[in-house]
């Protein structure tokens, strides 16, 4: 290759780097090195206050290690975190051979604030599990859930859309007699086929519970 392709190529590099650092904004540092000259290896880098770097600082011992790992090749999606100020990065560097240069075109992500909304959206997002505080039926059919509730919508000769309250209490009615709430996570199951919520669902269940209750009450007093 000569120098006016190696040049052309070396642009290009930059532009590119300019581009991603400016797609994935500040907190992404784009650096290309120099690999033969160690002392002064970065000749271009984007943002480069993510690693505290510029144009013309050498490689740390760092970098070295992680441009041997990906040699004439990649080193894609690892983890390092700066010892001067605990950043967390995640990284991606390339080493390619381009004309009488070896280079590398490595990628930084500052994760820092990342990872500290995660840890918060975990805790935010952490709920116990609800339980299902429901009578629990003797299951009374083999068949996987999803197959026992088409089975109950079969019932009423209509599209679900068009279902009465009256309809969809007659489905959960049906469900209920085959003993599908023994089954774990049905109740969403059942609100999602009937297009409901899974509130809706409990009420309607409750509804019945009290039409039941109610009968027996006057059965008893006949």
């Amino acid at each position: 290759m000569d120098k006016e392709h190696e040049k052309e190529l070396l642009d290009f590099l930059d532009k590119l780097g300019k581009v991603i650092s400016e797609m994935f904004g500040p907190n992404c540092e784009v650096c290309i090195s120099d690999l033969d000259y160690p002392d002064k290896a970065v000749i271009s880098i984007h943002n480069g206050h993510v690693t505290g770097r510029d144009i013309g600082s050498p490689l740390n011992e760092e970098s070295k290690y992680r441009i041997e790992q990906a040699k004439e090749g990649t080193y894609i999606n690892y983890k390092k975190v700066l010892k001067k100020n605990s950043k967390l990065l995640k990284s991606s560097t390339i080493v390619k051979k381009i004309g009488s240069k070896t280079l590398s075109f490595c990628i930084n992500y500052d994760c820092t604030k990342l990872e500290k909304l995660h840890y918060y959206l975990d805790q935010f997002l952490s709920m116990e599990e609800e339980e299902d505080d429901l009578e629990i039926f003797e299951l009374v059919t083999p068949l996987p859930i999803n197959d026992i509730i088409q089975e109950s919508l079969k019932l009423i000769k209509k599209p679900v859309q068009e279902y009465t309250k009256e309809d969809r209490i007659a489905v959960i009615s049906d469900l209920l007699s085959k003993g599908v709430l023994q089954i774990q996570k049905s109740v969403p199951k059942i609100a999602k086929a009937l297009g409901v919520s899974r509130y809706t669902v409990y009420n309607y269940i409750n509804e019945l519970r009290e039409t039941s209750k109610s009968k027996e009450e006057k059965e008893e007093s006949v």
